[in-house]
């Protein structure tokens, strides 16, 4: 298997702030069409409370929730069409956010979750292939993932955890400028 042809680490979302709705670009819409989803799975699932039982007693109406996103997509061969693109979430939860009296609060839960798709790009020589597999590929595959963290929450026994829209390409734009700024710097 080739090395991660295209790699972006998305950043960090704060569930506890708005997120608007990803807007697409018209041509970014016209590059869904050279991109097919052919199988959408759970690679890897943890769900960590470590607090249980004991952090049932007193749980707060309303938890602090944090989000890592992380996308990656590699290259299943040589010159084949086909990509696995992994959108990595850490959801971490604790009683109340990190302040200056409280660095660490008691967590309630940490789900770590890597949900995955198989794709193929039916035009291997379009110039949009990082912008296919790093954006539009979580763009269409964040709606399950984002079911499996509400589902995991709520089956964990805490409120359901309903994750806000990603800008995947925003977060992409975010990391190719921090990326080029550090290889200014070197």
């Amino acid at each position: 298997m080739n090395e991660n042809p295209a790699s972006s680490s998305a950043g960090t979302a704060d569930h506890n702030k708005d997120s608007s709705p990803a807007n697409a670009s018209s041509k970014a819409e016209s590059s869904v069409n050279t991109l097919v989803v052919n199988l959408q799975y759970i690679k890897e699932l943890s769900v960590k409370i470590p607090g249980a039982p004991n952090i049932y007693r007193n749980l707060p109406k309303k938890p602090y929730v944090s989000f890592n996103i992380d996308v990656n997509a590699q290259q299943l061969g040589e010159n084949e069409p086909n990509f696995e693109v992994t959108l990595s979430i850490l959801c971490h939860s604790s009683i109340a956010a990190p302040n200056e009296e409280d660095s660490n609060p008691p967590v309630l839960f940490t789900i770590d979750a890597y949900y995955s798709a198989i794709v193929t790009l039916l035009d291997m020589k379009n110039s949009n292939i990082e912008r296919l597999l790093l954006i539009e590929t979580p763009r269409l595959i964040f709606p399950e993932a984002r079911n499996i963290i509400l589902n995991l929450t709520k089956d964990a026994g805490f409120p359901p955890v309903i994750m806000q829209n990603i800008d995947f390409e925003n977060l992409w734009h975010q990391r190719r400028r921090k990326a080029k700024k550090s290889a200014e710097n070197q």
